[in-house]
């Protein structure tokens, strides 16, 4: 006959073991705890905590709104476009962008003044980079009329 068993291992007890790793979290975690409280500092001093509050409490209408979208007919172009979009974004150069922008924002400052004679205007159409520029937006033109002229949407 088999001998009774006189010993219980002991079952840890979940919550206390928890409670104890809870308690000794903030002496381990010190430096990351430290990080958390300036990030979650930082989102509520720009309004960012605010707006996950409301995105959330929201959730179920944007959830609802954002079905009815897909639904619509035109969505799935939509969604194919942005993704054409983000790849077409890809190809430039932030650095060549914001200069560009820069460049337009001076032209669009000094847009009140004088304005230049047919001549000055096609004498810089004739340099070499405004004919490079030119080639590229004809190219364009000429791809969106064949388009049209298939009966292709653009």
């Amino acid at each position: 006959m088999a001998n009774p068993v006189t010993t219980f291992p002991r079952l840890n007890n979940i919550r206390e073991e928890r409670m104890s790793k809870l308690s000794d979290a903030p002496a381990e975690h010190a430096e990351a705890l430290l990080d958390l409280y300036e990030l979650v500092q930082v989102l509520h001093e720009r309004g960012t905590l605010d707006l996950l509050r409301g995105l959330a409490g929201a959730s179920d209408d944007i959830i609802g709104r954002l079905a009815e979208a897909g639904s619509q007919p035109g969505s799935v172009r939509a969604v194919r476009n942005l993704i054409e979009i983000s790849k077409l974004l890809t190809l430039f150069d932030p650095e060549g962008l914001q200069k560009t922008v820069e460049h337009t924002e001076a032209l669009l400052a000094n847009s009140q003044a004088e304005p230049p004679g047919m001549w000055a205007i096609l004498r810089r159409m004739t340099s070499r980079d405004a004919r490079r520029a030119l080639a590229f937006f004809a190219e364009l033109l000429n791809e969106t009329g064949r388009r049209i002229r298939h009966g292709a949407t653009l």
